[in-house]
């Protein structure tokens, strides 16, 4: 998550996250927009999970086409572009 997170502030111009305490502000105007909440961890949480694409390249000859952060990237491009169409059709 907190890769996906790095990845998503870059598109949106939110400085980076650092720690636990960690507030991410909009590098424009200053303000905060996300922040990191306690109640919100799982018990055991995990801090490192690692995909491996090479069973799936082994067994069905399948590689990936675009880069984890392109991925990202894209995911964001398309939902901000969502919520300008949306903001637009119910205030004009």
């Amino acid at each position: 998550m907190r890769a996906t997170a790095r990845v998503i502030f870059l598109v949106t111009n939110v400085s980076p996250l650092t720690g636990d305490d960690e507030i991410g502000f909009d590098t424009a105007t200053g303000k905060e927009l996300v922040f990191v909440d306690a109640r919100y961890f799982r018990p055991a949480e995990v801090e490192l999970l690692l995909g491996d694409a090479s069973k799936a390249a082994r067994i069905l000859g399948w590689t990936p086409k675009i880069k984890f952060y392109e991925l990202v990237q894209d995911m964001m491009r398309a939902e901000l572009q969502a919520v300008k169409h949306a903001t637009a059709l119910l205030f004009g």
